[in-house]
């Protein structure tokens, strides 16, 4: 079993951690931030099927997935709002913590290359996307 491409960040008092698993689907990991290394956090897939992928925070707080597949860019979205703490545990206010993959529009690619970066940083009141082929 085999997971590639960590990534780690922190969201709506969350540490976020996201990986590319032995499925070849992008994976999230959280937890409350501050709790013990070995405090229970909760898996679940994004729904992305990736090659490789980025995160990043929106203006709104929002965390934003970005996954590439071949030629292909998609994208997920956890609304801030969306999480919750309840006594000591937290859980998502839905059923799925992201939304349903969104395949976003990218000028067209030279036949036969492949995504083989994506980057996203939010700025300001922007999310900047970029990609390598």
């Amino acid at each position: 079993m085999r997971w590639n491409g960590t990534l780690l960040l922190e969201a709506a008092g969350q540490e976020e951690s996201f990986a590319i698993g032995p499925d070849g689907c992008v994976w999230n990991f959280s937890r409350p931030l501050g709790c013990a290394q070995d405090a229970p956090g909760q898996l679940l897939p994004t729904g992305l099927k990736a090659t490789c992928f980025a995160a990043s925070l929106d203006a709104q707080g929002d965390l934003v997935v970005l996954a590439a597949h071949e030629q292909h860019l998609s994208a997920v979205v956890q609304e801030a709002s969306s999480m919750r703490l309840q006594s000591d545990h937290w859980r998502t206010t839905h059923c799925s913590k992201f939304s349903a993959p969104q395949r976003l529009e990218l000028p067209a690619l030279a036949a036969g290359s492949t995504i083989i970066r994506v980057l996203c940083e939010g700025q300001g009141e922007q999310l900047h996307v970029g990609v390598l082929v």
